[in-house]
Order: C-alpha cells, then structure tokens, then sequence
C-alpha cells in the first residue's frame, strides 16, 4: 500500500485512517501494483462520510459474497488506499479490499 500523508508508527500497527490522513492520499505519486485475483468487490455510486474523526465510504457493491449486488452497504474502519497506476483506486479495510467504482454524482 501506498503509506499515507501525516501516517506514523501508530498506523502501522492497524489503526484506522482518519480524515487527514485519506485527503493527503489523493495528491501521491501513482505505483504499479499486481491485481490478485479478478473477483475483487466493487463499490458503484460511492461517497465518503466524515463519522467523528473517521472516513467511512458507502457504496453500491458488486462482486461480494456476502451481500447481494446492488445492496447498498457502509465500509467501516478504512485502513488504507491504493491507486493503481490505470488511475483505481481501491480501499482497504482489515480483511477486506474494495475497487472505488463511478462516485456518486459523476456522469
């Protein structure tokens, strides 16, 4: 993963990303990374919400197998982001890895 703007030793150990943290994100240096497996979910329609000091993303998922695709569903606890060097960008949560699809309100 790509480390994140203002990250330190208590990130590392697996504490979720706060909102300074992912809005630093964006402007990094894209890298080439491997996609393992083509099965990854997808989340359509996505926007971020601020909860406290926390960024949650919610989505419409495809590709899960423990929702149903179309089910909107909240992401929790957002451990780190990943740009991709064709310009995806997927989150990652403690066990879970999720492609950012269409945000909600684009065309």
């Amino acid at each position: 993963m790509l480390p994140i703007k203002g990250a330190d030793k208590a990130d590392k150990a697996g504490n979720d990303k706060t909102v300074e943290d992912v809005t630093g994100f964006f402007n990094q240096t894209q890298i080439h990374q491997t996609q393992q497996g083509s099965q990854i979910p997808k989340l359509d329609d996505w926007i971020e919400l601020v909860m406290g000091n926390r960024i949650v993303i919610s989505g419409v998922i495809s590709n899960h197998s423990g929702d149903v695709d179309g089910q909107r569903i909240l992401i929790c606890s957002i451990r780190g982001l990943k740009k991709h060097t064709d310009g995806s960008i997927y989150a990652f949560t403690r066990h879970s890895r999720f492609k950012l699809g269409q945000r909600l309100g684009q065309c």
